[in-house]
């Protein structure tokens, strides 16, 4: 991305003077092509916190209506969605990375992985009917009416869960291909306006009565997000990518390549950091990773509602998703080289993020 061409180098039109022009990648854009963009964005991201306020809040509201304990609700709160992203996040961002194709290479993920997820929120509004007709249909084999509620809850969870990752992963890599690097700032500050609009709406008009209208809470939600987020993916337009070198099809196939294709893919940022004394750095990097991570673990496996909301931030999922393992590392490289009255002393250097791209 590139900042916006000085107005000195624009084509003046005549009767209206020079022009201000946005770049990101090989998108132009107007002041007014811009706007148009932020609405589309803006629009979507409504839908997308209009999902993230109203259903995890009314699925566990269910899992406690239904006698959930403590620890099957923090299992699904804080232990499912970080084990998907953890392992299915990174090969959703490897794959769309390397993607190319009319619709670009972030919004066939976000169009494929919506209807899913309407799906998920359709069966979660049908959970306790779908419960109750599979424990009458099992008769003395089930496990109690209630059992059975919840087993329905927890499979669209988390089939819920998996639309959510995969979308998750993309989805701000697309506000990065689309958005002027100059407005990323102003882009994600009225993003989370709109996510806190979004919380005051549902808190105020639909949660004091969820309990008992959780059924339409469920389909008017699932109808926001998957018709206002496939409206969003209809009308953005992504550029054109660079065409991704081919892959050594010999190099594959034997053991580690996939250890040595991941240090390929490291080495243009690790070119650019030169410590002293790699030791120190690689044990204060690990020292920050596990503050990092260690919080969301008791969480996870503790259950309870004050765990599960802190592991929501604090979990191993944060390690791909957030980029913690990243901060970890910077940090150690920081502290490597800042330690008073340390010998390892250092300079670290972040290659430029074009470059890296």
């Amino acid at each position: 991305m590139t900042a916006p061409v000085p107005d000195a180098e624009l084509p003046e039109i005549p009767g209206e003077g020079p022009r201000k022009i946005w770049r990101a990648g090989t998108l132009t854009y107007t002041t007014a092509g811009l706007v148009v963009l932020f609405c589309w964005l803006l629009w979507g991201d409504f839908a997308w916190s209009m999902k993230d306020r109203a259903i995890p809040q009314t699925v566990q509201l269910l899992l406690k209506k239904f006698g959930a304990s403590d620890m099957v609700t923090g299992l699904l709160f804080g232990s499912l969605p970080p084990a998907i992203g953890i392992f299915l996040g990174p090969i959703i961002g490897y794959k769309s990375d390397r993607h190319r194709g009319r619709w670009g290479r972030r919004i066939p993920f976000l169009l494929l992985s919506t209807p899913v997820a309407v799906l998920a929120i359709a069966g979660l509004a049908f959970s306790p009917k779908i419960g109750a007709y599979a424990h009458k249909w099992l008769g003395p084999h089930s496990w109690g009416l209630d059992p059975s509620i919840l087993i329905s809850l927890g499979l669209f969870w988390m089939l819920f869960e998996f639309a959510t990752v995969v979308a998750n992963s993309v989805n701000g890599a697309l506000i990065n291909d689309v958005v002027p690097q100059p407005l990323l700032g102003r882009f994600y500050g009225l993003f989370r306006a709109l996510s806190l609009i979004a919380g005051i709406i549902f808190n105020h008009w639909f949660w004091g009565d969820a309990d008992t209208t959780y059924v339409w809470i469920f389909l008017g939600m699932g109808a926001i997000y998957g018709i206002g987020f496939t409206i969003m993916c209809l009308n953005v337009k992504e550029g054109e990518y660079p065409p991704q070198p081919p892959m050594d099809a010999g190099r594959n196939n034997r053991g580690g390549g996939g250890h040595r294709r991941t240090g390929e893919s490291l080495r243009p940022l690790l070119r650019q950091v030169r410590p002293y004394g790699h030791d120190n750095v690689w044990q204060l990097s690990c020292a920050h990773l596990l503050l990092l991570a260690l919080p969301g673990l008791p969480a996870g496996l503790a259950g309870g509602p004050v765990s599960s909301a802190s592991s929501r931030h604090w979990d191993i999922g944060s390690l791909c998703d957030r980029g913690v393992v990243g901060r970890a590392l910077c940090q150690g490289f920081t502290d490597a080289g800042h330690r008073i009255g340390s010998p390892w002393r250092g300079q670290w250097y972040l290659a430029d993020r074009d470059a890296i791209a």
